[in-house]
């Protein structure tokens, strides 16, 4: 049974919770799966070695600069929102950092664009074979995932942060590209 959750009534702490224990998990999850998938023999009649060797590549940079801000919001972002929530005098935070992590998660966006192409929209052709179809189906998956994580963060959380602190009125986080 699912239902839908209004994630902008949820508390921040909370907020960073479910980011941390959900959606970095399944994004790390999906992440090996395809990592398995991209290391196997991709074959296809259209010989496509080559165009599996780029996504490798490129993914492999996907991964890298996910895992980069995964430690950030774990060890730096997440333990301050925590801080703050019953804090009376919280700890500013400052616009930059924000900015820091919307440039790498637009690096992560037009990486994975450039998978997408590769992949003519995670189109499985015909004549490729389990593996290649099964990681293109999971590139497709880990890119849905990846723009809910980016959301849920750039929509959501940031805007809540940045609104609790009179100092950074006016400098609200846009949702871009999603």
């Amino acid at each position: 049974m699912y239902c839908l959750i209004n994630f902008y009534e949820i508390e921040t702490d909370v907020l960073c919770d479910y980011i941390e224990d959900k959606l970095h998990v399944m994004l790390r999850h999906q992440a090996s799966l395809i990592q398995k998938y991209l290391h196997q023999d991709l074959y296809c009649v259209c010989n496509c070695t080559t165009q599996f060797s780029l996504i490798q590549v490129l993914f492999q940079r996907l991964e890298d600069e996910m895992e980069q801000v995964f430690r950030k919001e774990k060890l730096i972002l997440f333990p301050l929102i925590r801080e703050n929530v019953n804090n009376p005098k919280p700890h500013a935070l400052s616009a930059k950092v924000f900015d820091l992590l919307r440039e790498s998660h637009n690096k992560m966006i037009q990486i994975s664009q450039k998978i997408r192409q590769l992949t003519s929209n995670y189109f499985a052709k015909p004549g490729w074979n389990a593996a290649a179809k099964l990681c293109v189906n999971e590139l497709f998956d880990f890119e849905q995932s990846l723009q809910q994580w980016i959301h849920l963060e750039e929509g959501v959380l940031y805007p809540k942060v940045t609104s609790t602190h009179p100092e950074m009125q006016g400098q609200r986080v846009e949702d871009e590209l999603i």
